[in-house]
Order: structure tokens, then C-alpha cells, then sequence
């Protein structure tokens, strides 16, 4: 049975009525590995067999609580409801493929879920332990309503440059602005030696920063820097070119570019005839951006909390730090 067929199988425990449903009427699996207060996620013959997927039944200080467990990690407790009806939910999140996948199937949920036009992480660090397990979200629930107010996840951040980070760029690419200005200068030769690649214009494709492009860029930086470090600035310039060039002409239907497997041979469409082509202000800005990843200039050094359950537009998709 594969780790997804076998999830397939599994219960689905969304809240506490249908977890302390399936207990109540699961039996206990027989074995060493099984306690009497645990049930088989998987209620099959085979399942029964399979302890890293199981819910665990808790009664401290007469509170009743259901947990559902992939190995080790509580991935979620369910708590029965209060007076008024509100369930707690806590869930621990985890990177891995298993977990999600596991949390997708069985808990009906993901690392980030919507709800109300806001978002609902389930980060992979805890914030909150409770009875000696941990937790990334706490989850207050009458109904299908969340109180917001009342519940919570572990912070998160955003970087942000500061006044100190953004002085520094602005005087490194200061210095280099004579060196831009000179490879601006030699945007015919570079169009004269262009390389047309799917290597480089395909979706994820391009020419990364090497080792030997940052100590030259270092070396470029002092008062007096030697003929070897100006050469490879200049052919860093042709790099940002090849890279620009492919990737326009990756989208245009009638190019054809050099193939990225050695094997494969023909003829390559010639510059002339790239419709977009590259002007010295689109130039300028790409080196500088391949400046900036050289010597590490895009540092931002600011920790910016983002609000809890913050809504669906301002969530940004990356650079989340916990």
C-alpha cells in the first residue's frame, strides 16, 4: 500500500464531533504499538497495522480532547465545545510532503487555508504548548465561524530594507556608475556576440551569479582595480544580455533558440530578427539587478511583524520569516 493510497483510506477528523464519533466507534487495534486510549486512522486490516497514522483520546482534569497523529507530531487537537458552543482547534504544521499531504486528506486543510477572505496559516514552528505538545495555530470556532479576535498563529514577518541598507546600495552602485555607463556604451558588441539559448529563456532559466563574479565585483569596488576584475565586469554585461535577449525572444513564436541539450543542432534565429528588443534602460537595469545579487546588496534588514489572520491582498506569497 503506498503512502498515498493508504491516505486515501483514512478517516477524515475535521472538528471534535467527528473525531469523538470515529473513536466511539472504532474499535482498539490489536498489538504492542496500540494503547487502549488510540485508534487506527485506517480502520482496515491492513490499517490496523499502521500506527504512524492514529487519534489519540485525552481526558485531563475531566476536559476531553481527540488528537490526530501522523508518527510523532500532533497534527491537530479538537477540544468539545464550550457553553456557548465555541470549539478550540490547534494544529501544528510541518514542510514536509507527507505532513501536507496528510493534512490535505485528513484534516481538511492545508498550510494555508482561506477563510472569510483571510488567511489561516498553519506554520511549521510552534508558538503555543499545550499539555506538553506543540502548536503553530489556535483556533476559536462556533460553527463554520472563526473568531478572529480570539484566536491566534505564530507570528510572522516580513523583511524590509532600512535607511542604512538602502544608503549602502546607493553608494556601491555610486561607484560602479561609470562602469554602467560604459557597458551601456557596448550594448552593438554585445549584439553582435549575443547568445540566443533556451538555457537561458526559459521560464526558470537564466545565468546565476558565480563566485568569481562577486570577488570581481569586490575587486571593481577599489580605488585602484586591476584589468582582469574591469574584463569580467564587462563580460558579466554580456551575461545580462544573452539572459534578456533569450527571454524575450523564449516568448516570441517565430524564434528559435540554441537547444540546452548538447546533442540537439540547427540553426538559430539571429537578433535582427527579435521584435522587443533590448534597450540600453532595460540593459542598465539588469545588470544592476545581477550587481545587487553579486554583492549581496538587496539585504533587508528590518523585521516587520505582519498582523495576525491578515487579509487575502496583503499577504505576500513570499520572504515569509517565522
Amino acid at each position: 500500500m503506498s503512502y498515498v493510497d493508504s491516505l486515501s483510506e483514512c478517516a477524515r477528523i475535521t472538528n471534535f464531533t467527528t473525531a469523538q464519533s470515529y473513536f466511539a466507534n472504532t474499535p482498539t487495534a490489536r498489538g504492542a504499538s496500540w494503547r487502549t486510549d488510540e485508534r487506527p486512522l485506517i480502520d482496515t486490516r491492513n490499517g490496523r497495522r499502521l500506527h504512524h497514522y492514529r487519534m489519540r483520546q485525552n481526558i485531563v482534569d475531566g476536559v476531553v480532547s481527540y488528537d490526530v497523529i501522523l508518527y510523532r507530531t500532533v497534527m491537530a487537537r479538537f477540544y468539545a465545545p464550550d457553553a456557548d458552543g465555541v470549539e478550540c482547534r490547534l494544529y501544528m504544521g510541518d514542510s514536509r510532503q507527507t505532513s501536507t499531504q496528510f493534512m490535505h486528506s485528513v484534516l481538511r486543510t492545508g498550510p494555508i487555508s482561506y477563510e472569510d477572505g483571510r488567511i489561516v496559516p498553519i506554520y511549521p514552528r510552534k508558538f503555543l504548548v499545550d499539555h506538553n505538545e506543540d502548536f503553530s495555530l489556535e483556533l476559536y470556532v462556533k460553527g463554520d465561524t472563526i473568531d478572529f479576535e480570539r484566536s491566534k498563529h505564530t507570528p510572522h514577518f516580513i523583511r524590509r530594507s532600512n535607511k542604512a541598507d538602502r544608503m549602502a546600495r546607493a553608494d556601491t552602485l555610486k561607484h560602479l556608475d561609470n562602469f554602467l555607463l560604459m557597458a551601456q556604451m557596448r550594448l552593438p558588441e554585445y549584439e553582435a556576440n549575443v547568445q540566443l539559448s533556451e538555457r537561458y529563456g526559459s521560464a526558470f532559466g537564466g545565468d546565476p551569479v558565480s563566485r568569481s563574479d562577486t570577488v570581481s565585483m569586490q575587486r571593481l569596488l577599489s580605488n585602484n582595480p586591476d584589468a582582469d576584475a574591469v574584463n569580467a565586469f564587462f563580460d558579466l554585461g554580456q551575461s545580462v544580455f544573452n539572459v534578456l535577449a533569450s527571454k524575450r525572444a523564449f516568448e516570441q513564436e517565430d524564434m528559435v533558440l540554441a537547444s540546452r541539450y548538447s546533442y540537439r543542432s540547427g540553426v538559430v534565429s539571429s537578433y535582427e530578427m527579435l521584435k522587443n528588443k533590448v534597450t540600453a534602460d532595460d540593459f542598465k537595469k539588469s545588470l544592476i539587478n545581477k550587481i545587487k545579487q553579486a554583492l549581496n546588496l538587496n539585504v533587508r534588514s528590518d523585521k516587520i511583524e505582519i498582523p495576525q489572520f491578515v487579509v487575502e491582498k496583503d499577504y505576500p506569497r513570499t520572504a515569509i520569516v517565522l
